[in-house]
């Protein structure tokens, strides 16, 4: 039995989460950076969002016991203690989760030993309409000229695909590209030599790639094949009909690039029709994995397809759990928010890794894997033991366990559609 949540080591666990943080904000009162991060985790409970008051009940039982709270604060404090947590702290939470967790689930279920497979991306989330959203944050334009009532923010994220660990995440406001958001992001999370970093065809660029070489990572990149944005190294090798080959690219700064030696594979074309509302396209991926090293054209196609991974985490997020609408209007709450949800899916990870330790090549639910995490911790707080609960949920998923059937397909649908717009034009 994993060593996660224990009864022994559970309650210690959790609280030990926040002991980075500091022990109390400039003036002392009763919240503080580690009780507001365990209440962000109370307010965003996976399959039952919670409220301020409903949340603040359980907090008040921890709060007494754990925390030495003398009385019970009132609803209005929340929000001015949110207003002083800033978002380094919870990235510092987020960030002691994952190592744990990925400590502790130790090799994956892949032959490429301990390297992490970092899939990177964007997703729209929208907020509620405030002074401060409306003026950081982007509204797009209706057809018609007009533009939409609710802000919208971009957050990108990193997430380790095979072990469905979220790893960081940034979020920017009016202006601001995926590419300018992605090297935002490159500063506050941590690579190691060896990572590969994946990426769909929006995000690659010269001077991104030469910043990942930089840190001895290599890349696996899907490259548009467009001949107006299309890059010409990568033209030329569609032009001579080849599926694998090598070819030198140039990358860096304008005025500072310098060469490398890269592999480029074509994915088949599939025979028949496209489906309904969807055209052919040209898969080509660009990488600087060797097949020396074990990765052949047909392993780099099911590497990339991968990447899918960090998009049901987008859909995760916004869907089960919840994220839209925000309980804040601001866009410091905001990430806050984001970040107590991204702790709660690395707990799921960790379940559900605990959970298909003993199953070969069969899954669990991942809904329930949030729903598990939730009670455990729910539980936790209330002072419960969890010996037998543990227990029961992990014999649980094993028993529904399912056989993955390839090639599914399922429409992407948005399942929240306040504030979108219709279509969205330049910003």
């Amino acid at each position: 039995m994993s060593t996660l949540l224990t009864p022994a080591l559970g309650l210690r666990w959790f609280i030990n989460l926040t002991r980075a943080l500091p022990s109390r904000f400039q003036r002392t009162r009763v919240w503080s950076p580690q009780s507001i991060m365990v209440w962000l985790m109370l307010l965003t409970f996976p399959d039952r969002k919670t409220a301020y008051r409903s949340s603040l009940k359980i907090m008040k039982i921890f709060g007494l016991s754990k925390f030495g709270w003398t009385k019970v604060p009132s609803l209005a404090s929340i929000s001015k203690a949110r207003r002083k947590m800033t978002i380094p702290m919870c990235r510092e939470v987020l960030q002691a989760v994952v190592g744990q967790c990925h400590t502790s689930m130790g090799r994956t279920k892949h032959r490429y030993g301990e390297r992490r497979f970092i899939a990177f991306d964007g997703t729209r989330l929208v907020t509620k309409r405030s002074a401060d959203t409306a003026r950081r944050l982007h509204r797009y334009k209706r057809p018609n000229g007009d533009r939409v009532h609710n802000p919208q923010g971009l957050m990108v994220s990193a997430v380790d695909v095979f072990r469905r660990l979220p790893l960081d995440w940034v979020m920017v406001g009016k202006g601001v590209g995926e590419r300018t958001a992605l090297t935002q992001l490159l500063d506050t999370l941590t690579l190691v030599p060896g990572d590969v970093a994946i990426m769909d065809r929006g995000l690659p660029s010269r001077s991104l790639f030469a910043e990942l070489l930089a840190r001895r990572v290599d890349i696996l990149a899907r490259m548009s094949t467009s001949d107006v944005i299309g890059w010409t190294e990568v033209d030329a090798f569609i032009k001579t009909g080849k599926l694998n080959g090598m070819i030198d690219i140039l990358v860096g700064e304008k005025g500072d690039r310098f060469q490398v030696r890269a592999r480029i594979v074509e994915r088949t074309r599939q025979p028949g029709r496209p489906r309904k509302g969807t055209k052919k396209e040209r898969m080509v991926i660009l990488t600087t994995l060797r097949e020396e090293d074990g990765f052949s054209r047909s392993e780099l196609i099911k590497i990339y397809g991968a990447r899918w991974g960090i998009e049901s985490l987008f859909g995760e997020l916004q869907s089960f759990m919840s994220v839209e609408p925000f309980h804040t209007e601001f866009v410091s709450g905001v990430e806050q928010e984001i970040a107590a949800s991204l702790i709660w899916m690395a707990l799921a990870s960790r379940m559900q890794a605990e959970a298909e330790r003993t199953l070969e090549g069969r899954r669990v639910v991942r809904t329930d894997c949030l729903r598990g995490a939730a009670d455990l911790i729910g539980d936790l707080l209330k002072g419960r033991s969890i010996t037998e609960s543990m227990e029961d949920w992990i014999s649980s998923l094993r028993k529904f366990s399912y056989a993955p059937r390839p090639d599914r397909h399922a429409p992407r649908e948005c399942k929240m559609p306040f504030g979108r717009s219709v279509q969205r034009g330049p910003r």
